[in-house]
C-alpha cells in the first residue's frame, strides 16, 4: 500500500508539473475529529464512544484555470481515544484505547480561483475529495483491581490503510497574499485497519480552520 500511495503521489506531481497555476498555495490547519470507532473482532462490532480528536496539518496547492485546484495535504490526528472501566463483585477492570493518525492525501476541488467580492474581501469557496493513506499508531492498557492488587498490561500495534475524503469550504483573502478559511470533509478508510487481530474502522467528520499564503 505504501508503494501505490508513491505512486499516487509521484504522478500526481508530474500533472502539477503539466498544470499552469494562477497561484501557488501553502497552508497551516487545525482543528477537530469526530466521529466513534468502529471495531469488529470474531464476528463482534462496536461502535467505540471515542473522544474528539485534535487535527494539525498543512497543504500544498496548486490552483489552475478557470476552476480546478489540486492539492497535497498532510494531517495529523491525535486524541480519538476510548476508554471504559467498570466493577463487578468487589473487582473493577478498565481498558483505554489511544490514537494517532498520520494522514497523507492528493486532493482535488472544484474552487473559484478568481473568487466573489465581498466588502473589502473575496470569497473562494470549493468542493472535492481526495485519496491516499493513512498510518495508525495504537497503544491499549488494560488494568485490573483484584483485593487492592492492581495487575495491568499494554500492547502496541500499527497498520497503513488506503484512505478518501469528501470535502468543502471556503478561502477568504485578507491581503494580496493572506488567506484564512474553513475546511469541513468527511473521512473514510477504504480499508480497515488491522489492529490486535480486529478490524478497526476510523470513519468520521474533520473540521479545520486555515492560514495560507500565496506564492
Amino acid at each position: 500500500m505504501k508503494r501505490q500511495l508513491s505512486l499516487i503521489v509521484f504522478s500526481f506531481i508530474l500533472l502539477c508539473a503539466q498544470v499552469h497555476a494562477r497561484d501557488t498555495r501553502f497552508e497551516l490547519q487545525a482543528g477537530a475529529s469526530f466521529g466513534d470507532t468502529e471495531i469488529d473482532a470474531i464476528g463482534f462490532s462496536q461502535d467505540l464512544d471515542t473522544d474528539t480528536g485534535l487535527i494539525f496539518g498543512a497543504g500544498f496547492w496548486w490552483d489552475a484555470k478557470p476552476a480546478i485546484s489540486l492539492g497535497l495535504q498532510y494531517n495529523y490526528i491525535t486524541g480519538v481515544d476510548f476508554e471504559e472501566s467498570g466493577n463487578f463483585l468487589g473487582t473493577s477492570a478498565s481498558v483505554s484505547l489511544e490514537n494517532d493518525i498520520h494522514l497523507f492525501m492528493v486532493n482535488a476541488v472544484i474552487r473559484d480561483n478568481t473568487g466573489r467580492a465581498m466588502g473589502p474581501f473575496r470569497f473562494h469557496p470549493y468542493v472535492g475529495g481526495g485519496i491516499g493513506g493513512a498510518y495508525v499508531d495504537s497503544e491499549i492498557t488494560a488494568s485490573v483491581v483484584i483485593s487492592g492488587t492492581t495487575i495491568s498490561g499494554s500492547d502496541q500495534d500499527d497498520d497503513f490503510v488506503v484512505a478518501g475524503q469528501a470535502m468543502g469550504g471556503f478561502d477568504m483573502d485578507i491581503t494580496d497574499r493572506a488567506y484564512i478559511g474553513f475546511n469541513g470533509s468527511y473521512l473514510v478508510n477504504i480499508n480497515d485497519a488491522d489492529l490486535f487481530g480486529a478490524r478497526v474502522s476510523f470513519d468520521g467528520f474533520r473540521a479545520m480552520g486555515i492560514f495560507g499564503y500565496k506564492f
